[in-house]
């Protein structure tokens, strides 16, 4: 398998940082499957072949992050792409994200963050007169909230009006990849077992004084199951410069 390796700055090479690589799933060995399913299997209730399955069925391409003193796995983020009509009578390529999962002691190294630029940049290349847009089904508030922290255009949002352009595309994804799953009315995915550990997905008291993680609950009502809502993201120049903002001045 051949990995386009991403060397980064030298803050790389201190203790608890990471580098990232990434991979086309068609090039992944069971090997390297079976190396994602040992750390998703720590918030993930199901079993190693569905895991293995649903990545090689869904997605296109995985980030996958390595300790950089020991080269460990610690990580990972899968992308899947597809085009969607808009109401202008033309298309719009969306990026979606997930399954994701990296250890916590690597947490808030911004890897996921570097990765979906990489990923974006490289679609805005090869599609550049077409619109995009990124989107996960986020399951916890975890995801939700690392939008609502870095950008300032995404839906659902916080005292923001939902624009029909991300409303429609809501409901397209939802309806595309989840089929009976999706609730088009709440745009909430409704899975019928829970995935993710019940750990992952409480909300404490504490939690809840964000407005951010508080406004994620509102529009998930089913988020203690595990429900996840479609979260899209246009990749705009205000929402890039504001997440360099945010980089430069809050590191």
């Amino acid at each position: 398998m051949q990995l386009l390796e991403i060397q980064s700055k030298a803050w790389l090479s201190k203790p608890g940082a990471a580098k990232v690589s990434e991979v086309r799933v068609q090039d992944m060995t069971d090997s390297e499957l079976h190396a994602l399913w040992l750390l998703f299997r720590q918030i993930f209730h199901g079993v190693e072949a569905d895991f293995k399955e649903g990545v090689r069925t869904r997605y296109e391409r995985f980030s996958l992050y390595y300790a950089s003193d020991t080269g460990q796995l610690i990580g990972f983020l899968g992308f899947r792409r597809k085009a969607f009509p808009m109401e202008n009578g033309r298309s719009a390529m969306t990026i979606g994200m997930g399954p994701s999962y990296i250890k916590p002691e690597y947490r808030g190294k911004n890897l996921v963050q570097r990765s979906v630029i990489r990923y974006m940049l490289r679609a805005i290349l090869q599609h550049p007169f077409r619109r995009l847009f990124l989107w996960t089904a986020a399951g916890t508030y975890r995801p939700y909230l690392l939008v609502a922290r870095n950008l300032v255009d995404y839906a659902p949002a916080r005292c923001k009006a939902e624009r029909p352009e991300l409303e429609s595309l809501r409901l397209q994804i939802g309806k595309w990849y989840y089929k009976d799953e999706f609730d088009s009315e709440s745009n909430t995915v409704r899975l019928r077992t829970q995935p993710l550990s019940a750990d992952v997905c409480r909300i404490t008291d504490a939690d809840w004084t964000d407005p951010d993680i508080a406004h994620f609950a509102l529009c998930n009502p089913g988020h203690a199951r595990a429900d996840a809502i479609i979260v899209v993201i246009p990749a705009s120049l205000q929402n890039l410069l504001h997440f360099i903002k945010r980089r430069v001045f809050h590191g």
